[in-house]
């Protein structure tokens, strides 16, 4: 289950931070990950080719460097009269951030969408940059990290709230 921190600076600007339910590796890729490891110890001890110890060796190396580039946690960062900041961050500290400017920002909303064979719901935001020439865009923040309907709901209340006027406090949490 996905976690939400909430954090509230100065000037009505709120921080959604998402952290991810597993925080680097999951249980089947630290699984598999365990396997390359003890088939390649095992590869060094019998007399193997040696680009067969290499292939394991690298395999297991691209392994590691896909879960621990995976986002742990993603944040939806409100600024009022300027628009969203969407922060996505790894296990090893990097984060790749993406501004989306208020006047370019058309809807927000909340849509459910189908992976694998469960249903799940995904915040959507609706950029229209027809201004600047560029096509009609859907921007999913949050993607990776999966939150619930409920996490959803409130960051999607907030920032129509911030952004568009639409709810008063007192309606916003029932």
């Amino acid at each position: 289950m996905a976690r939400l921190r909430i954090l509230h600076w100065c000037n009505n600007i709120t921080e959604f931070e998402v952290l991810h339910r597993y925080y680097t590796l999951s249980l089947s890729s630290a699984a598999i990950i365990c396997a390359f490891c003890c088939l390649i110890v095992l590869l060094f001890y019998v007399t193997a080719s040696i680009w067969l110890r290499w292939t394991f060796v690298l395999s297991a190396l691209l392994l590691l460097l896909r879960n621990i580039n995976h986002p742990v946690s993603q944040s939806v960062l409100i600024i009022p009269p300027h628009g969203l900041q969407l922060t996505s961050r790894t296990a090893v500290g990097r984060h790749f951030d993406t501004f989306l400017p208020a006047h370019s920002i058309s809807d927000i909303l909340i849509n459910e969408g189908f992976s694998r064979l469960s249903m799940r719901y995904y915040l959507a935001i609706i950029v229209d940059l027809q201004k600047s020439g560029r096509p009609v865009r859907i921007v999913t923040p949050l993607s990776d990290v999966k939150p619930t309907f409920q996490i959803l709901q409130v960051i999607y209340h907030t920032v129509r709230e911030a952004l568009f006027n639409e709810y008063q406090r007192t309606e916003r949490y029932e």
